[in-house]
């Protein structure tokens, strides 16, 4: 863990970023996996999340639902394990 004030200088340089949640995320998780996506964008972070698992479809409406990797689905996993391995942080 590092003091906050050292997250905030480190937020000038764009860094790959991977966020994650907990199986089939409720809207909590949801919510603040993709809130966070949008403050680190808001910094030229490029920001993939990924859930391990799918999530309630009533969720969707949520900004950026659409972008998030269901590890769970084939089709995604490729693109989800690229993005875990370039990653410079992972939340």
């Amino acid at each position: 863990m590092k003091p906050i004030q050292e997250i905030f200088t480190a937020l000038e340089q764009p860094k790959k970023v991977v966020i994650t949640t907990h199986q089939k995320p409720d809207p909590d998780a949801m919510g603040s996996v993709l809130a966070l996506k949008h403050f680190l964008e808001q910094f030229s972070h490029p920001v993939t999340v990924i859930s391990p698992t799918n999530w309630a479809h009533f969720l969707n409406w949520m900004h950026g639902s659409a972008e998030v990797l269901d590890f769970e689905s084939h089709k995604d996993r490729a693109a989800a394990l690229s993005a875990i391995q370039e990653a410079e942080w992972i939340f």
